[in-house]
């Protein structure tokens, strides 16, 4: 009796201890799956929070950047008149509280493609190649990165020895075209020398056979007034004859 009544406590000890292994199966199963979705929830803040982030700072930069063009133009007045002064110091005060800075850049620095613009070459020979030679307008950044470059202009001692045989280049092209202007010229004037002499030879033909012409009609005319005089001649002398 004892023997029968262990062999079914047996079966039922098995079925509660295999319930039991799947119920903390389960138990670990959603405690991942919490796990997974809290740590994306987690991740889906931080990048909201970035993309919050990115946008005050993008929304930030274009304003200040749309503001600059006001910061230059009171700097520029500054050299004219001091009132603009204490305007200009408070709208940088503010700007730089909000991260703006300039960029210093000074006369000989050497040229910087990440924060400069070259916008013109010049030749200075108290400067060495490739240094700065004047800043053309001020350059900004916000938050160290750059806003704005500076415009500037380089030195460029080859560009003066290229403008030197440019020079050059157009005074020898300049006395090739005289040259070939003053040949050309000479050329014409021979031609119109020798046209101008086979002009007057032609004249002197047809003025030599004008004369002819004339001569022969005076010699013409001549002969014939001749034989009328003679023939008149010779009927005066047999009409008198007759009278007689």
């Amino acid at each position: 009796m004892d023997k029968n009544k262990s062999t079914k406590t047996m079966p039922q000890k098995d079925s509660v201890e295999k319930e039991e292994t799947q119920e903390q199966k389960r138990i670990i199963e959603l405690t991942n799956d919490l796990k997974r979705v809290q740590a994306e929830f987690e991740n889906f803040q931080k990048r909201v929070e970035k993309q919050n982030c990115d946008f005050k700072e993008y929304v930030l930069a274009q304003t200040i950047e749309e503001l600059l063009p006001v910061l230059d133009s009171l700097e520029l007045g500054l050299k004219h008149n001091k009132d603009f002064v204490q305007i200009y110091e408070q709208l940088f005060l503010i700007l730089r509280k909000n991260g703006l800075s300039k960029i210093e850049v000074n006369v000989g620095d050497n040229f910087d493609h990440e924060i400069m613009d070259c916008l013109m070459q010049e030749s200075n020979n108290n400067l060495k190649e490739g240094q700065v030679v004047q800043v053309l307008s001020t350059g900004y950044k916000l938050k160290n990165k750059v806003l704005r470059t500076t415009k500037i202009s380089i030195n460029n001692l080859l560009n003066q020895k290229n403008d030197f045989d440019e020079k050059e280049l157009k005074k020898n092209d300049f006395n090739y075209e005289n040259k070939d202007s003053v040949n050309n010229k000479i050329e014409e004037i021979e031609k119109n020398k020798e046209n101008k002499k086979s002009k007057n030879e032609i004249n002197e033909k047809e003025d030599e056979n004008n004369i002819n012409k004339i001569n022969d009609d005076k010699k013409e005319e001549f002969n014939e007034n001749n034989i009328n005089k003679i023939n008149n001649d010779g009927s005066e002398k047999k009409f008198g004859e007759n009278e007689v």
